[in-house]
């Protein structure tokens, strides 16, 4: 059991030392002590057998506190050099070990001075073993006596004490002090728990020159140790890596993975950002290649899963047979709404000469009533006034030629009657006739039509074209026809047949061989010939709608062929990605041409707005494509960084090629220059560009905290590294986040 004495003496050490919560938990125990061997009240009085046991024990553990932690160290330099496992197997024993001794004496104040006690007299020896080898130089004797004394003694002070040094020693004796005490400080904390190195470290900024070299050596071999003991030493040499992979574009790099979309690699982000690090891709692809979890095969399957939605949602099904599907019902949805558009207009076209048919007879059934009324008026007039002469002249038959003509002046009289009613009757029908025009209706008059066809074949332009010209003829007699056979006005419903089908239908009479290109060209050429006429025939003959139910029917046909482009695409992106840039790039205007017919070659124009979501999936499988050849651009620059002879680099021959199969091969030895703990990090950190940053921006213990930066780049002790390459590195602060407040600002 430690004694008043004892638990004193290792609170001054721990006082001087600027251990503050070291200090307190002793005077904690040592009030205790002192409270229960007087008798005073307490939590709870115990034995003094209980009282023995928990100091001792609270010393073992202290002890424990520093061979634990030299085990964890051994355990990750073990998981460092040789790629084994375990430092977890050693974390897992120490925590189920310190859970127990919580548990039983996490409340004793006793127990926790006997713990700081051990710990005390556990790292005493450290300030002997790092100032032994220091021994062996005079002209460092007093660094060594200063470091084995933890900074109390320098071994500059004469017998006289140090009222005798001169200004100058006191200065080079106090610097001493100070670097001893940071030196052993650090080193003591970082044996009890590695994470208090920076802690227990003092100060150490002004240590003169005499001193540097050795604070300077003992502060990185400690941020060295830190990293290894603590299990980030993995962590810090990606973040090496890729800070030397990325070169002078480190701050523009580490600011675009920062602000990284989620849902893409670390590589595929930089692509993004139009950031280009040959070496950076290449370990990027090394970590794809790594894949132990398939988070990159089920990262690809989901972006690739995504465009090949985006396009199915263009097509209106996953599949061709979806597709086909989803155009026969756009189709059959058009018809239902442009059929009835289309036969209202033809009726109307048809409706002049249908009335003017039913018409015009009734028109003269009523003429030549009225016109027989009229003469029969006439004729019963001519009675009337003949028998009324033979009356008053006494002649034959005189007593009866009044009556006679009292009744052929009735008869007159009703035929006049009659007659005012057929012509009324006649004039009516006339009047409805006359209002067809007035109303937009008229006879279709095929004229116009026949006279564009014969300046056609008349044009010398057009000489030599026999193919057209004879297409032309065959439909003006089929223009001709139509006439005759409706009596003289042909029938809308003829016409708009012509325009649909008759066309392909007479080139495939007279040219039925020909090349199905060639007859789609001849088919465009005739129609842009006469489709005009017909449309304005229909149009003037009373189909005033006409126009609008083409425009209805052609965009929606339109967006079929759409549909069908964009089911070329999604088969071309199943198949083969570089025919589906081929075509979404516009270098397939013979595709694009067939599906929108002749002349329509331009798939931006075609597309409309449909062309941007096509463009998004370009750019996305151009990122890819181009991260792929960096990767291989960027192999030889990447087996530098991790520290490959130029020997060995020149003698792989896979990184002469930019092939997929080859990049992979080159990747798999370079492998072989990592241990695993370091290509776990790389495989993790690469699958995103959040956690790429966060490893860029890990730094070495020696490069973190003010007192190791103050001891490692100091411009007194090491003023190159002030315009090394490395500097970046070290202080986050300054460079990786000005005073913009970027995102990568802390």
């Amino acid at each position: 059991m430690a004694t008043l004495e004892q638990l004193s003496a290792a609170l001054v050490k721990a006082d001087a030392a600027g251990n503050a919560e070291d200090a307190k938990a002793l005077a904690d125990a040592i009030r205790q002590m002192r409270t229960s061997s007087e008798g005073m009240p307490n939590e709870r009085k115990m034995s003094m057998g209980e009282a023995f046991m928990q100091v001792p024990t609270g010393i073992y553990k202290g002890f424990k506190d520093v061979t634990d932690t030299m085990f964890k160290g051994s355990a990750s330099a073990l998981d460092y050099l040789a790629g084994t496992n375990t430092r977890a197997t050693v974390d897992e024993a120490a925590a189920r070990a310190n859970a127990e001794y919580q548990k039983t004496y996490g409340d004793s104040t006793l127990a926790q001075g006997g713990r700081i006690l051990g710990n005390v007299v556990a790292t005493a020896p450290v300030g002997a073993v790092i100032a032994a080898p220091l021994r062996a130089a005079p002209a460092l004797a007093p660094v060594a006596e200063t470091i084995a004394s933890s900074g109390f003694r320098t071994g500059i002070a004469p017998a006289a004490g140090r009222a005798s040094l001169t200004g100058a020693q006191r200065g080079i004796d106090l610097g001493l002090r100070a670097g001893g005490g940071a030196v052993t400080g650090a080193a003591s904390a970082g044996l009890v728990n590695p994470e208090d190195i920076e802690t227990g470290a003092v100060v150490g900024a002004a240590v003169p020159v005499v001193a540097a070299p050795v604070a300077k050596g003992a502060a990185k071999f400690l941020g060295w140790g830190k990293d290894v003991v603590t299990g980030r030493a993995a962590d810090v040499r990606v973040g090496e890596i890729m800070r030397e992979a990325l070169g002078d574009k480190l701050i523009p790099a580490t600011e675009a993975l920062a602000r990284a979309r989620p849902g893409i690699t670390a590589v595929q982000a930089l692509k993004e950002a139009g950031i280009t690090s040959d070496p950076f891709m290449a370990l990027g692809k090394m970590a794809e290649n790594i894949d132990t979890k398939s988070a990159y095969r089920l990262l690809r399957e989901a972006q690739e899963g995504g465009m090949q939605n985006e396009l199915a949602a263009m097509v209106g099904g996953a599949t061709q047979t979806g597709a086909r599907e989803a155009q026969v019902g756009a189709k059959n949805a058009l018809t239902a709404q442009t059929m009835p558009m289309k036969d209202i207009e033809l009726q109307a076209a048809n409706q002049a000469n249908q009335t003017l048919s039913q018409l015009g007879p009734r028109a003269a059934q009523k003429e030549a009533s009225m016109v027989s009324a009229l003469q029969g008026q006439g004729r019963a007039a001519t009675d009337a006034a003949q028998a009324g002469v033979r009356a008053e002249t006494g002649a034959p038959g005189f007593l009866t030629q009044g009556t006679r003509a009292a009744e052929s002046g009735v008869l007159a009289g009703e035929m006049g009657a009659i007659k005012a009613q057929r012509q009324a009757e006649r004039d009516f029908i006339q009047n409805q006739i006359g209002s067809l025009e007035s109303h937009g209706l008229k006879p279709l008059d095929v004229t116009p039509i026949i006279n564009t066809i014969d300046s056609k074949l008349a044009d010398p332009n057009l000489f030599g074209q026999t193919q057209l010209l004879r297409v032309l003829q065959g439909l003006k007699d089929d223009f001709t026809g139509a006439v005759a056979a409706n009596g003289g006005v042909a029938d809308a419903r003829a016409l708009y047949s012509i325009r649909k089908a008759g066309i392909n239908q007479k080139i495939d009479e007279m040219f039925g061989s020909m090349d199905p290109a060639a007859k789609q060209r001849l088919t465009a050429d005739v129609l842009s010939s006469i489709k005009n006429p017909i449309d304005k025939a229909i149009t003037e003959a009373g189909g005033t709608g006409w126009n609008r139910y083409l425009q209805t029917f052609e965009t929606g046909m339109h967006g079929i062929d759409q549909q069908k482009l964009a089911a070329l695409a999604l088969e071309k992106f199943k198949g083969n990605k570089e025919d589906f840039l081929k075509l979404v790039r516009g270098d397939n205007p013979e595709a694009v041409e067939k599906i929108f017919g002749p002349g329509s070659f331009n798939i931006f124009k075609e597309m409309g707005r449909k062309s941007g979501d096509l463009e998004r999936i370009a750019t996305q499988l151009e990122r890819d494509i181009g991260v792929e050849k960096e990767a291989a651009a960027g192999a030889r620059g990447l087996a530098r960084i991790i520290g490959m002879s130029e020997n060995q680099i020149n003698g792989i021959p896979a990184f002469f090629s930019t092939t997929t199969t080859t990049i992979n091969m080159a990747l798999k030895l370079l492998r072989g220059k990592i241990n695993q703990d370091t290509y776990n990090v790389i495989e993790k950190s690469m699958l995103n560009g959040r956690s790429a940053a966060d490893i860029i921006q890990t730094l070495p213990s020696k490069e973190r905290g003010p007192v190791l930066r103050t001891l490692m780049n100091s411009r007194q002790w090491n003023p190159e590294a002030i315009t090394a390459p490395t500097q970046i590195s070290i202080d986050r602060q300054n460079n990786l986040a000005p005073e913009n407040r970027n995102a990568l600002r802390p």
